[in-house]
């Protein structure tokens, strides 16, 4: 998901009337500071989709880089926030519930915790109503139909000043301005799994390596279904981690991870994963 290579490009929004671009990699330092100062200040992207789509095409104009690398980017590096967040969010829910009761909607609580509006969304409504597990999955994902009942809220909460229409009304709100969770992320990366699954098994017909793929694991019912299972192992040279040269590493699976290569990422989920 690293495209390289060098462009020229004519901008009316700048002084230059051409300028060649690098390839994304030489700019990765500052557009990783981008995504992460963004993220720490809490920036009106991360909780409104359309201002969302318009600062990731301002990036990716600016610095040449990849719509789908930079998405992935961004959602890499709010995974530990979300980690590091949601237990400060769920130490203080009581307090925010007294806040919604009081007027406040769910995403400026989400604004003011600096959390996902659906992560958010999803607490509260746990908090607010009887559902859990599967119920309360069903609920967040047609709160249209199942927090429309007053029924629905735990007894302590039916004589607030909460109505089920406006906790309906505002669920829905919380997913719609989520970029990154919620329905939406949820189509997006499950599109984007399938995309690069089948770039996978192309270029390995390209190159002529032997494979079987999940489907065709799961139809000889096989206890483990990687994306593809290759015919025959093969041997990968790495840089050596106890010495200064390389050794070499046998495969005889991959999975097709559809995500963009950053360095956490890549040093704290996928070498561990390749290793295991």
């Amino acid at each position: 998901m690293r495209p390289c290579g060098r462009m020229r490009c004519a901008s009316n929004n700048d002084d230059r009337t051409t300028m060649d671009f690098k390839p994304e990699h030489v700019h990765y330092d500052i557009v990783e500071k981008w995504i992460r100062d963004g993220i720490k200040e809490s920036h009106d992207a991360y909780f409104d989709v359309n201002r969302f789509d318009i600062e990731l095409q301002r990036i990716e104009d600016k610095f040449i880089f990849h719509h789908k690398s930079l998405v992935s980017f961004v959602r890499n590096c709010m995974v530990p926030h979300i980690k590091r967040t949601s237990p400060k969010v769920k130490a203080n829910l009581s307090k925010y519930i007294e806040q919604y009761i009081q007027g406040r909607t769910i995403l400026s609580l989400a604004k003011e915790a600096n959390y996902s509006p659906h992560l958010f969304s999803r607490y509260l409504v746990e908090a607010l109503t009887q559902f859990k597990s599967k119920k309360l999955t069903d609920a967040l994902r047609n709160p249209e139909v199942h927090l429309v009942d007053a029924n629905v809220f735990q007894e302590k909460y039916r004589l607030s000043q909460i109505t089920s229409n406006r906790l309906a009304r505002e669920v829905l709100e919380a997913q719609q301005a989520d970029p990154l969770h919620g329905p939406r992320a949820e189509v997006q990366r499950h599109m984007l799994g399938i995309e690069f699954e089948c770039v996978l098994e192309y270029q390995l017909r390209q190159i002529g390596i032997g494979f079987d793929t999940e489907d065709q694991l799961r139809k000889i019912g096989t206890s483990r279904t990687p994306d593809v299972l290759l015919a025959s192992p093969l041997a990968v040279r790495v840089p050596c981690k106890k010495c200064t040269g390389y050794e070499w590493k046998v495969i005889c699976w991959i999975d097709s991870k559809a995500l963009y290569g950053d360095i956490w990422t890549h040093n704290t989920s996928i070498i561990s994963q390749a290793e295991s």
